[in-house]
């Protein structure tokens, strides 16, 4: 289950300087938001 703050980081991975820090938690927070998209459809 994907948690608030992954969802805050993700919103936040706009600025390129956070989403380079961030982006391997970024691409695991796309890969949970989208799995549970498809498991909920």
């Amino acid at each position: 289950m994907c948690t608030f703050v992954h969802i805050i980081v993700i919103l936040h991975c706009a600025d390129s300087f956070y989403c380079l820090f961030f982006q391997r938690k970024r691409q695991a927070t796309i890969a949970c938001i989208l799995n549970e998209m498809w498991n909920s459809s």
